[in-house]
């Protein structure tokens, strides 16, 4: 996973179990200790939000690296995308999403989506999540996190993201890319 805290990227060195802050012209800047296989990076509250896949957490740093929490999330934390003031973390052996709130990782809620969850975004209005298992992407209201509609997608999607009134998913098992209107 990549993530950008408006000046520098944040890299997850999934088999390292850290995260590593480049400058904007690549230079090292730090390398970080995290939970078990980091996946998905957020920017939130001025905080780099981290899913930690075997570790069943979101580890949440400072940008100059100290650890400000570890909160606790489904099994097999993926995919993370921040909507406002909270960051939602998709679960992918418990086919849920998460939304955590961004100023102190309280749970706002877990919700039911589809097997292997992955990838999620944020189009400004809803969020969407692909399940890798379903072959499928959701559209999930963020005020109550029930899902809104299923659309069908290629093989094994992993990645999502929003743009130009689209999305567009990246499907691992059949070498594609799907696309959705986002209204």
């Amino acid at each position: 996973g990549l993530a950008s805290d408006g000046t520098n990227i944040w890299v997850a060195n999934r088999n390292s179990n850290n995260v590593t802050k480049l400058s904007a012209k690549g230079a090292t800047l730090g390398t970080f200790a995290v939970g078990k296989r980091p996946m998905g990076l957020g920017f939130a509250a001025n905080s780099i939000f981290v899913a930690c896949n075997r570790s069943n957490s979101v580890t949440r740093l400072s940008t100059a690296g100290a650890v400000l929490g570890t909160y606790a999330v489904g099994k097999g934390p993926f995919g993370v995308a921040v909507q406002g003031t909270s960051v939602w973390v998709t679960n992918f052996w418990d086919k849920t999403v998460t939304k955590l709130r961004a100023s102190d990782g309280l749970n706002l809620g877990t919700f039911a989506v589809g097997n292997g969850a992955a990838g999620v975004a944020f189009d400004g209005t809803n969020m969407w999540i692909v399940n890798h298992g379903d072959d499928n992407l959701m559209k999930v209201s963020p005020s109550s996190g029930a899902v809104v509609a299923t659309y069908l997608t290629g093989n094994g999607p992993f990645a999502v993201v929003v743009g130009g009134g689209q999305v567009w998913v990246s499907n691992f098992a059949s070498s594609s890319v799907s696309k959705t209107a986002s209204n």
